[in-house]
């Protein structure tokens, strides 16, 4: 409970902070809040938390589920909340004021008297104020600069490019919707070759939650079996005109090998797949030695089937994937793998390529297409 305390009132410092700076900039800084730029990193983060989300059903939560009223439901939760909100209220409030006043004498120590509690209020303050206190523009140009780019995009033409891609009713109808037409139409008839095409079906599109990264906008999207999911739309300009296409290879996070595939064919040539991707530590068969190879896990295709990764420790691959094994993250990326020449094992490759280390869109070629 006092950390409870100690939060609100990290919150409630934080909160003020922010209010001072948001008063102290001009009307064209507020203009622009939703439109802050986000760094690569902050978006492989939304994509992975996008996909990760629980199924919900419009009109309905769990408790709907299993066959309660709702508005009954509503009405009981009421009524239960009214009966010990005002105790509970009167509770906090002084438990609130205990801790202000632990916090307050905690910060007039010295580093040297500080206990324990005393260290884990400070830094849960200081991490509140590192990251909830949003990143503002220093200067009048940089915010005038924000404003131009943000309004290149089209939150009305991006849903209607959004709804034709996802109720497209064949793969032909779907490409005229997609990114890279000219390169990708071909992997579409080959990715969807291993199965019966289904539209996804349009939802909805939260407008409020659009994010951008140069000429990308990534957005939340409900499909038509209630899930949201994460997807990234390219500005297209051309001939004067301008477009939205889906980056459809991210979508259905295409890989040039499905799993099954994979473990029946084993290539000894490099194949691109999209996967995600976290520390290992089994070795065994062509990389039994820890000392010549850093294993990493591979999941890939709907089911998340896993496969080990390799690559030579030490390598300019190894060091690129380092930070996955030092933090032990799991991070969404593109890269190529191939089989030992007579390999032994099905789900052991040697990952030979990194085309992108960031997430599963390719940006570099967006902007060689559109010289």
């Amino acid at each position: 409970m006092c950390g409870a305390a100690v939060e609100t009132v990290a919150r409630s410092i934080v909160h003020k902070k922010i209010a001072e700076q948001r008063e102290s900039k001009s009307d064209l800084l507020k203009s622009v809040a939703v439109a802050q730029e986000m760094t690569e990193e902050e978006i492989v983060a939304q994509e992975a938390a996008m996909k990760n989300r629980r199924r919900v059903y419009h009109g309905q939560g769990e408790d709907t589920a299993s066959g309660v009223d709702w508005d009954d439901y509503q009405r009981g939760r009421v009524q239960s909340k009214s009966s010990w909100k005002i105790w509970v209220s009167g509770f906090l409030a002084l438990v609130l004021i205990g801790a202000c006043g632990a916090y307050y004498l905690a910060t007039q120590k010295s580093p040297d008297q500080l206990g324990a509690t005393d260290l884990a209020a400070k830094k849960m303050l200081e991490g509140y104020l590192e990251t909830e206190a949003p990143a503002v523009p220093q200067d009048e140009e940089e915010v005038t600069n924000l404003v131009d780019r943000y309004e290149l995009f089209d939150i009305k033409e991006i849903e209607k490019a959004v709804k034709g891609f996802l109720n497209a009713e064949s793969v032909e109808a779907k490409k005229v919707f997609v990114r890279q037409p000219e390169r990708v139409a071909a992997l579409m008839d080959h990715h969807y070759s291993r199965g019966e095409y289904v539209p996804e079906k349009f939802e909805s599109l939260e407008g409020s939650r659009v994010s951008y990264y140069d000429n990308l906008a990534l957005l939340t999207v409900q499909t038509g079996d209630f899930l949201n999911n994460g997807m990234t739309v390219e500005r297209v300009e051309k001939d004067g005109k301008v477009e939205y296409r889906v980056d459809w290879e991210s979508w259905v996070g295409y890989s040039e090998m499905t799993p099954e595939e994979m473990r029946s064919k084993k290539p000894i040539e490099p194949f691109l797949i999209r996967a995600t991707v976290g520390k290992g530590d089994y070795y065994n068969f062509g990389f039994s030695d820890d000392k010549v190879w850093s294993s990493y896990r591979i999941k890939l295709g709907d089911d998340g089937y896993e496969f080990l990764g390799y690559v030579r420790r030490g390598s300019e691959l190894d060091k690129k994937l380092l930070p996955i094994r030092q933090q032990n993250l799991e991070g969404k990326i593109i890269i190529k793998v191939a089989y030992p020449p007579q390999a032994r094992a099905k789900d052991q490759v040697e990952i030979v390529e990194i085309v992108s280390e960031k997430s599963w869109v390719i940006y570099q070629l967006a902007d060689k297409n559109d010289e």
